[in-house]
């Protein structure tokens, strides 16, 4: 990485707290680590480091604060062909020249950036340190920080990208929603009134235990709280009473975020500049905008395995309570519909025009739903060769799925009235499948094989995919296939070179 290029991305600022600017003359030799760096350029200065052996920037901790941006806190470069990532990388999603790798026993995301000559270099960060949540409005973020057990919110200028101003709360806030000028925050035993143009505290409410989420609904504000539901007045910012609940059902429409930002992270897919992760141990889906590198959460079902984009709507199938969840992404909030009778233990999801493909892995099913005035019919669809079914992938008229229990790759065809399908052989406990340039590859894990076949199932070629294998994709920026090794903690960068 040259002089000139370190300085191209560099925000010459004097940092906090330092008492100097740190501004140098142009030529003048530059050392990264004592430079002021832009929140958001900060992962284009690691990008950029394609030809360095690692980049490691040292930050002052006032600097460096938990806002939800992608790469803002504490990140190491590394070059290598199997770069290693965090703990238990399971699903991967190949955007232009980038990896992005779900590592799901460190609660992590990898950002592995793509080179054709000098290997692969990796950006991870970690979840935030402290109980972080966060909301938008006039161009302003407020964050919510802990500290010691108190609180506050910092207020993050969009259009000036610079912190403005922090609001001292009695508690850290575990929940915070924005509406009609106001920030409403609530933490421990209180809610707070904050007007969002001057920053301060209007009103504090008593009477809470332990806030959990948040919805509006016209003019009320709804919060779960410890098995009730309180009822806040937006005209008049004031309790109007409370109920119990059975099971918190406002968090579906809550736009707080969960913490830690993942939660065993698993299955991801890349959709209209957005990462989509789900989220198994923590039961929600992450939505992550790459432009802006924000994080929103939106609760889903239990155990959800695997995640489908299409025409602004996720789908999620929930494997511990044999549901699908439809989110519909338009609009502030996004909207949670939960279908039942999709199977028991759903799996993979997939869609082939307005049809979703559901595997149903525990009972050996593959399922098609269709949606009819506003309500989803679900085919248990006849095919034979269908056992213990995990991830699928669909392409054209095809669906193409990884059956565990008898080591195959199903191909379903769906272009009859009544679909059909065909079984071929594949390297024993098969676990992901992607489409990709004309073939079809899937992992198995423990053989720590990669298999790849023609879209009709023909010409089977086998090579090692690594320890542990799980999620697969492949970049057509290095013409290579990019595999989680679960295994041990790395992703493999895989040339067309088979057995």
């Amino acid at each position: 990485m040259s002089q000139s290029e370190i300085n191209g991305h560099l925000n010459n600022d004097p940092l906090p707290g330092s008492g100097q600017d740190l501004a140098a003359p142009e030529g003048t030799p530059v050392d990264p680590r004592q430079i002021a760096v832009s929140r958001r350029n900060l992962l284009k200065v690691l990008v950029a480091g394609g030809s360095a052996t690692a980049i490691h920037l040292a930050l002052p901790a006032e600097w460096v604060r938990p806002i939800v941006e992608i790469g803002v806190l504490p990140v190491h470069a590394a070059i290598s062909e199997s770069p290693a990532v965090g703990a238990g990388p399971t699903g991967v999603v190949v955007v232009g020249n980038k990896a992005y790798v779900t590592n799901q026993t460190a609660n992590t995301l990898s950002i592995v950036t793509l080179n054709t000559t000098d290997g692969a270099t990796v950006a991870t960060f970690d979840p935030y340190p402290t109980p972080t949540v966060t909301a938008s409005m006039a161009g302003k973020l407020y964050i919510a920080e802990g500290l010691g057990g108190l609180g506050r919110l910092s207020v993050f200028s969009e259009t000036h990208g610079g912190w403005v101003g922090t609001i001292p709360l009695g508690r850290p806030a575990t929940v915070i929603i924005a509406s009609k000028g106001r920030i409403y925050a609530a933490g421990g035993g209180s809610l707070w009134v904050i007007d969002a143009a001057a920053d301060i505290i209007l009103t504090t409410l008593a009477g809470f235990t332990n806030p959990t989420a948040m919805t509006i609904s016209q003019d009320r504000l709804f919060v779960t709280d410890s098995g009730k539901k309180f009822e806040i007045d937006l005209l008049t910012d004031q309790l109007i009473g409370s109920a119990p609940v059975v099971s918190a059902p406002l968090a579906a429409n809550s736009p707080a975020s969960l913490r830690p930002p993942f939660n065993g992270p698993g299955d991801i897919v890349h959709a209209d500049g957005q990462l989509y992760i789900v989220n198994e141990a923590g039961n929600f889906l992450s939505i992550v905008s790459l432009d802006e590198g924000k994080v929103r959460n939106v609760p889903v079902g239990r155990t959800p395995k695997a995640v489908a984009v299409a025409d602004g709507v996720a789908y999620v199938t929930n494997f511990g309570d044999n549901t699908l969840s439809v989110v519909t992404l338009a609009g502030l909030v996004p909207q949670v519909t939960t279908v039942t009778g999709v199977g028991d233990g759903p799996w993979g999801v997939g869609l082939i025009g307005q049809d979703i493909y559901v595997a149903s892995h525990t009972n050996s099913k593959i399922l098609r739903l269709r949606k009819s005035n506003g309500v989803f019919g679900v085919t248990v669809l006849t095919l034979s060769d269908v056992s213990k079914p995990r991830h699928l992938d669909t392409f054209g008229q095809k669906a193409y799925v990884a059956c565990s229990g008898n080591n195959k790759l199903l191909i379903v065809d769906a272009s009859p009235a009544a679909p059909t399908a065909t079984s071929k052989d594949i390297a024993a406990d098969p676990y992901d499948v992607k489409v990709a340039s004309g073939k079809v590859y899937v992992t198995s894990s423990s053989s720590g094989k990669l298999t790849r076949r023609d879209l009709d199932g023909q010409n089977p070629k086998v090579q090692a995919g690594g320890t542990g294998p799980r999620g697969v994709d492949y970049s057509s920026t290095t013409s290579r296939i990019i595999v989680a090794a679960f295994g041990d903690n790395t992703v493999k960068q895989l040339d067309e070179t088979y057995d």
